[in-house]
Order: C-alpha cells, then sequence, then structure tokens
C-alpha cells in the first residue's frame, strides 16, 4: 500500500481494532526527517517550525502537536591565530 492508501478504523476515529495498516497507532511517529500528519500519513512543510506546535494538517486539515527535536553537534579546532 503506498503512504496515505490504507483502511484504518483506529485512522477514521471509529475503532481500535481491525487495523490493516498502523495496527492501531495512526500515524504517530518520532524522530522522522519531516512532520508527518498522524491522520492520514501526509509529509508537512518544516517551514517557520521550531520548538513545540500545535499545526493543521497541510492535506486533511485535521490539527496535530509537532515537536522540533534537535540533535546538536559541537566542532572545535585551534584558532588561525595560535595554530602555530
Amino acid at each position: 500500500m503506498a503512504k496515505g492508501e490504507h483502511v484504518c478504523k483506529w485512522c477514521a476515529g471509529t475503532d481500535s481494532s481491525d487495523c490493516d495498516f498502523c495496527l492501531g497507532t495512526g500515524y504517530e511517529t518520532e524522530y522522522t526527517d519531516v512532520p508527518v500528519c498522524p491522520h492520514c500519513g501526509a509529509e508537512q512543510s518544516t517551514d517557520d517550525l521550531h520548538d513545540h506546535h500545535t499545526i493543521d494538517c497541510e492535506s486533511c486539515g485535521k490539527e496535530m502537536d509537532v515537536q522540533v527535536d534537535y540533535d546538536v553537534t559541537y566542532t572545535t579546532r585551534r584558532h588561525p591565530e595560535e595554530a602555530t
């Protein structure tokens, strides 16, 4: 099945059993490269997203919470004037 094409009573909000795609979890995701609507699976724009937001899906219009997670890394080098 292609992304967004599934039959799931949980995702439709009618039942939590007999899921044929997500086993009742919807499209709830963690640590993805882009936000994914937990209702329809549509990828969302990352424009103007930082920290924690409640947004409407660009595809189905349903509300979702988006938390932006950061992976901080550091790089250090000697200062050019002290490199000798």
